[in-house]
């Protein structure tokens, strides 16, 4: 039972999305759903007046959401904290704890007194030779930005069970139950930033956080037209990347922005491939807002020369289409969310 008293809550730039799930027999249901604007500043600089406002939006998403939980699981943004997959030579998980400890000072550049760190070991050689290395995913959190997380849940009437990685609510979201996934790029893309990670065997085996979203292409689009930015946003959603649209003039502007990523894309995959050669690329899953705009998948799809595809966190879950008629439509703008959700369940 307790595994249906949590919920997921993705707090973004420009939204916040909530998903709680129940177990279903061998699968998920979806319970409640919902999303609502974030109001204006940045929350994480710890702000009283913006966290209390902060906190008034996720109460009213709650309610709103008809959400039946107190208990939530959060994700950390990425641009806020340190990810990397590290390599060190093989030793055993006891050696670890203190060897990582003088590993991650080279990494992180805060003492390691000021952060929460935590680690997953990726790879172990089964045979290790001289030259052989073991892979592990190296995290590490501000205690102050987790303190700001922990009273924004407080403020929020709620009861933080877990603060993650967006990366691991990602890949939770996107490759759970799939027998045989191919090694997959998932392109986050949020409103300041965008996260690549390569997953493989449901596992993160490379990320790297680009200071630059959706809110990018909207100025753009503001700019090059003289339009409000809410009025440029409803361009960016209606036309996008479609050439066939308003004469093209919209995906002219959105080109250059979009193949700022494309070349990150390219260089993220070619890093890995240098790394592992025998393992292919084979799969870009798309996650965001940002990511639905028309002839997104096309554009891509051409411009990488890899497979892409939206992002479904529903593969594992079951939907009444008559609550909720846009969760299908908008699966990939709520895959950290359901993934966040599907964590109590998972365990």
């Amino acid at each position: 039972m307790a595994a249906q008293q949590t919920f997921g809550l993705d707090i973004g730039e420009s939204s916040v999305k909530a998903v709680q799930l129940a177990p279903f027999g061998k699968t998920k249901k979806l319970m409640a759903l919902g999303t609502i604007p974030t109001p204006i500043g940045g929350f994480s600089s710890g702000n009283d007046y913006v966290l209390s406002a902060m906190s008034q939006v996720i109460k009213k998403l709650v309610k709103d959401s008809k959400i039946t939980t107190k208990k939530v699981n959060i994700a950390l943004p990425e641009s806020k904290i340190y990810t990397r997959v590290i390599e060190m030579p093989p030793i055993s998980d006891e050696d670890l704890v203190s060897a990582l400890k003088w590993e991650a000072e080279q990494y992180i550049p805060l003492s390691l007194d000021e952060v929460n760190m935590d680690w997953q070991v990726l790879n172990r050689p089964q045979n290790p030779t001289p030259d052989s290395k073991m892979e592990i995913l190296l995290s590490a959190a501000p205690k102050k930005l987790i303190d700001i997380y922990v009273k924004l849940a407080e403020m929020s009437d709620l009861e933080l069970v877990s603060l993650e990685p967006e990366t691991l609510a990602a890949v939770r979201a996107l490759t759970e139950n799939e027998p045989d996934p191919p090694t997959t790029l998932a392109l986050v893309m949020g409103a300041e930033e965008t996260n690549l990670i390569i997953i493989k065997n449901s596992l993160v085996v490379f990320t790297r956080t680009i200071s630059s979203g959706g809110n990018a292409v909207t100025r753009a689009i503001s700019t090059n037209f003289g339009l409000e930015f809410i009025q440029a946003e409803e361009y960016k959603k209606t036309y996008g990347l479609e050439k066939e649209s308003f004469e093209g003039k919209v995906a002219e502007v959105v080109k250059p922005m979009v193949d700022i990523i494309v070349g990150e894309i390219k260089r993220a995959v070619a890093f890995y491939q240098s790394k592992k050669a025998d393992d292919i690329v084979k799969r870009l899953v798309l996650v965001g807002s940002p990511t639905l705009l028309p002839g997104m998948v096309r554009y891509l799809t051409e411009a990488v020369g890899i497979e892409t595809q939206q992002g479904d966190p529903w593969v594992d879950v079951e939907i009444d289409s008559k609550l909720f008629p846009d969760a299908l439509v908008k699966g990939p703008t709520y895959a950290l969310a359901a993934g966040l959700a599907k964590k109590e369940i998972n365990e």
